[in-house]
């Protein structure tokens, strides 16, 4: 730490930006007013790609990141941002196994990095087959996949999982939905998604097109409902967590789905997740809740689940900088609805 009050006053950098980041800072601020105690307000340091600016008039502190996307040279040039900025904690949106493995490098400027995992347990949850197989048996559903290279495991594998119904491709590495198609094009027929829909033809035509095939996995299409827990976990003990019970509406029911909280609990034992993440789960049309995937970073819709009365980015800065302990940390209410503005 920087200075004798920075656990009141910390400067925070979120690196990466954040998604939705107008409404994240708000309710921190929100949940700085609520919480006083003369502690302060955190300073907000927020960084983002050239071409990106969100939360560029809400946060405290903001810097363009470099071009590059080169480990080291990103690296250096955070740690002359710690420097400059007296930075004490660190949360990264993108580059989490960078920082995890410069964690020793920013200690010693004074910067705490808060990312989920160690660098390699950080690279093992963001490929998704991967996580699939690292998880013990009967711990928790997963869907049946395949991972293909190349069209002709393409077509075997969409053979294969076609009898049980419809099925979809995502990359084994990739955020959001980016590359996330559902092969039955009638189902996107009048939704504002439908260019994820499409003939097992069409997809097959898309991937022929591209220079290098991406290493993709083939599933069953999981119809949903689709459930979301932001979790803060402190050394693989499940602190907090928040489910997000997601509609096409736009709302998002608050639940309390002890199920999911079990698994999230079991998920960061066995992981040591510590920080903020999220777990997406689908249902699917057995009734089952399989795993969709881990982030390993607070999700685009967290600012969502402070309608329970818990701003978990609050909460892990809180944690991660002495000025709370786990038993602080309330529980978040349940049964109502968010709404996204």
């Amino acid at each position: 730490m920087h200075s004798g009050d920075s656990l009141k006053n910390p400067t925070v950098w979120f690196v990466g930006g954040i998604f939705s980041a107008p409404l994240v800072i708000a309710a921190i601020r929100r949940a700085e007013a609520e919480q006083a105690q003369g502690l302060g307000s955190m300073r907000i340091m927020v960084s983002h790609r050239l071409d990106e600016k969100r939360g560029m008039a809400q946060c405290d502190i903001f810097e363009p990141e470099p071009a590059g996307r080169e480990e080291a040279g990103f690296i250096e040039w955070s740690l002359e941002m710690v420097r400059r900025h007296g930075v004490d904690l660190i949360i990264p949106r993108r580059y989490g196994s960078w920082f995890a493995r410069a964690r020793k490098r920013f200690s010693a400027v004074g910067a705490q990095v808060l990312v989920p995992a160690d660098a390699e347990t950080l690279d093992t949850i963001e490929n998704k087959a991967a996580l699939y197989r690292a998880l013990p048996p009967q711990m928790v559903n997963v869907p049946r996949f395949h991972v293909v290279r190349d069209l002709t495991a393409f077509d075997d594998a969409c053979a294969d999982l076609s009898l049980l119904g419809t099925v979809c491709i995502k990359p084994t590495v990739g955020i959001a939905a980016r590359g996330f198609r559902v092969l039955n094009k009638a189902l996107g027929a009048g939704r504002a998604d439908g260019d994820v829909y499409m003939s097992r033809e069409q997809a097959r035509a898309e991937l022929a097109a591209m220079k290098v095939f991406p290493e993709l996995m083939v599933m069953p299409y999981l119809a949903g409902p689709e459930r979301s827990l932001d979790c803060l976990g402190l050394n693989g003990v499940l602190v907090c967590a928040v489910v997000r019970r997601k509609s096409q509406e736009g709302e998002q029911l608050l639940e309390d789905h002890q199920e999911h909280l079990q698994v999230a609990r079991r998920l960061t034992e066995v992981l040591n997740l510590s920080g903020l993440y999220n777990i997406q789960f689908m249902e699917g049309e057995d009734g089952r809740q399989y795993l969709l995937e881990i982030n390993t970073r607070m999700a685009g819709g967290v600012h969502l689940g402070a309608a329970s009365g818990v701003c978990l980015p609050y909460w892990a800065v809180r944690l991660a900088t002495g000025s709370a302990c786990l038993e602080d940390v309330p529980e978040p209410r349940t049964g109502g609805l968010a709404r996204k503005a």
